[in-house]
């Protein structure tokens, strides 16, 4: 069980990120409002979203993942990892290609720098820059990060449009 001391710990990058696309899928959406949740910001959308699970579940019955319309467990973790993905490509600049390959040298560092030293800490470590903060929490939630570039702007692009580089957090 978590204590309210602990949730003041949990960095809250992704709450600003994790908000619903247009075309999302079902599945999409609910990832976003359940990383919100585990953040612990309760906003309307959060609210609405439990708020209609609960009642399909106590009209309906069965299992209330289902009525949460969450993905499996390995297909939230992947969802949760890409959520940081993107929002560490937010700390590169460019338009979508160049961003993608910006953000892969950053984690070829990272995991060959970093991760060895702090993949059993369960905090983000103290001095950890923004950017090497998503990437752990990107690797906390599925190890398996994109090998190549080609499937990393496929989880990153779409966030971007290729004529807004002003979704930068880097500038």
């Amino acid at each position: 069980m978590q204590r309210d001391s602990d949730v003041a710990t949990v960095p809250r990058l992704l709450s600003q990120v994790a908000r619903v696309r247009r075309g999302s899928g079902t599945h999409d959406v609910a990832t976003a409002l359940a990383v919100r949740l585990m953040e612990g910001v309760v906003d309307v959308e959060v609210k609405a979203w439990l708020r209609s699970a609960f009642v399909r579940w106590r009209r309906e019955g069965g299992d209330l993942v289902a009525h949460l319309r969450l993905p499996t467990a390995r297909r939230f973790r992947l969802a949760c990892r890409d959520l940081w993905l993107r929002d560490a490509a937010r700390y590169c600049v460019g338009k979508p290609w160049p961003r993608t390959r910006q953000l892969e040298g950053e984690i070829a560092r990272f995991m060959a720098y970093r991760w060895l030293a702090w993949q059993r800490q369960h905090e983000v470590p103290p001095g950890a820059r923004p950017l090497e903060v998503c990437l752990f929490l990107a690797a906390h939630a599925h190890p398996e990060l994109p090998r190549s570039t080609r499937a990393l702007y496929r989880v990153i692009a779409d966030a971007f449009s290729e004529d807004d580089d002003t979704t930068s957090k880097a500038t």
